[in-house]
Parts: structure tokens; C-alpha cells; sequence
């Protein structure tokens, strides 16, 4: 085991045995919480990138997965190639575009809110009981990537900026770059990607593998 592998477990098993999980253990139809595990390939890619969306869509349930069952099926999630939709072509887009010669999957992914209801956005009072944990900046604290990508889109900036108090936002185009002390030089907030594909809005990401860094691609 990693030593951040090793890192993370220690703080999934203390936040997960706090009593907050005790008072979600009878929440009907709560899913996850989504528990990230760092891939051999991730050590060595040139550009470490997290990819951060906004919540599970039916993610295992505090009652009934160990932190083991959730790592698992992290891992086994994260190793299945190719994946179709919107989100997934454009986080893995973007790892291959930073990353050319490095292994596939060598990116971290996580979300702003660590568990869902019915596969949408919890309650307010649960999502904040949630995110009061402090999972994703752990995890972001430890694994420590280069670069950040949000794919949260604006309905989701009030709980992005209560998860990074004080961060500063500056608008490039359809993308938001974002400044705090916990986040990488390198991080963005952009619409999610299924959005970006049904309003038309192909541009944005081909503008954000530029800010991110990537090598210009040829003209065909």
C-alpha cells in the first residue's frame, strides 16, 4: 500500500467511524459516501490530476459497505475502459492530453459531495452535515495532484465556495479559475460536461486542456 493510500485509509477509517455515520445509517435511499483510492499510475504521471464532480449517482451506503467494499469498488470502477459518457470522455481526454505518454487511468476522481439521495443532490441540511467531514480536502491534501478540474457547474458554486472559504474566482471565457491555498496553481470550475455537450458548448474543454497546459493539437 501507498503511503497516501495508506494516509487515506487512516482518514476514511476515523471520519467513518465518528457518529455522524451512525445518524445516516437510517437515511433512506442516501448512497456512497464515494471513497477515492490512488492507482499505481497516478505516481507516475508527469501531470497528477484530480477530476472533482458533484455527487454519486447510487454509491454503495455507510450500513452496508465496509471502507473496503467502497475502495473496491472505487478500484474496480476506475479500471474500466472505455467509459462513454460525457463526463468520463472529457476527464479522460484530459489526463491523455497532460499525460501522452502515461499509463491510462492515472487520475484521481472525486466529488464536491460525497453521497447522494436517490442518485441526485442531497438536502441542504444532509449535504452539509456531509461536507462537514472534510473528505475531498483531505483527500486533496494528501494526494497533493497538480491540477484540479471541477466539472460542478454553477449550481454547485455556493457549496464549492463554503468547501474552500475565501477562494477567488476569475472568469476566462465559459471557465472560472479558481485561487485558495488548499487548491493547485492549476484549478478550474467548468459547466459539466454533459451540459457543455447538450447546450453546444464544444469549445470549452479544447479552451481548457490550454489553460491546464496541454500541448496545442495540430491542425487536421
Amino acid at each position: 500500500m501507498s503511503d497516501m493510500n495508506r494516509r487515506l485509509l487512516q482518514v476514511y477509517s476515523r471520519v467513518l467511524g465518528e457518529d455522524i455515520w451512525n445518524q445516516l445509517a437510517g437515511e433512506q435511499d442516501l448512497h456512497g459516501p464515494l471513497l477515492i483510492e490512488v492507482p499505481a499510475a497516478y505516481h507516475t504521471a508527469k501531470v497528477k490530476l484530480m477530476v472533482v464532480g458533484q455527487q454519486t449517482a447510487g454509491w454503495g451506503h455507510p450500513a452496508e459497505h465496509s471502507i473496503e467494499d467502497l475502495l473496491d469498488q472505487y478500484r474496480r470502477f476506475m479500471g474500466s475502459l472505455p467509459r462513454q459518457s460525457p463526463f468520463w470522455q472529457a476527464a479522460d481526454s484530459i489526463y491523455s492530453c497532460l499525460n501522452p505518454d502515461g499509463p491510462p487511468g492515472g487520475f484521481l476522481w472525486s466529488n464536491l459531495i460525497k453521497v447522494d439521495v436517490r442518485t441526485k443532490r442531497p438536502r441542504p441540511e444532509l449535504e452539509e452535515l456531509i461536507c462537514s467531514t472534510g473528505l475531498l480536502q483531505h483527500e486533496i491534501s494528501i494526494t497533493q495532484p497538480d491540477a484540479i478540474v471541477f466539472f460542478t457547474g454553477p449550481g454547485y458554486d455556493q457549496r464549492l465556495r463554503a468547501t474552500f472559504p475565501g477562494v477567488k474566482e476569475q472568469r476566462v471565457n465559459d471557465l472560472h479559475r479558481l485561487r485558495h491555498e488548499e487548491l493547485p496553481a492549476r484549478a478550474f470550475r467548468s459547466h459539466h460536461p454533459r451540459y457543455l455537450r447538450q447546450s453546444g458548448n464544444r469549445q470549452v474543454i479544447p479552451e481548457l486542456k490550454t489553460l491546464l497546459g496541454c500541448p496545442p493539437t495540430p491542425p487536421c
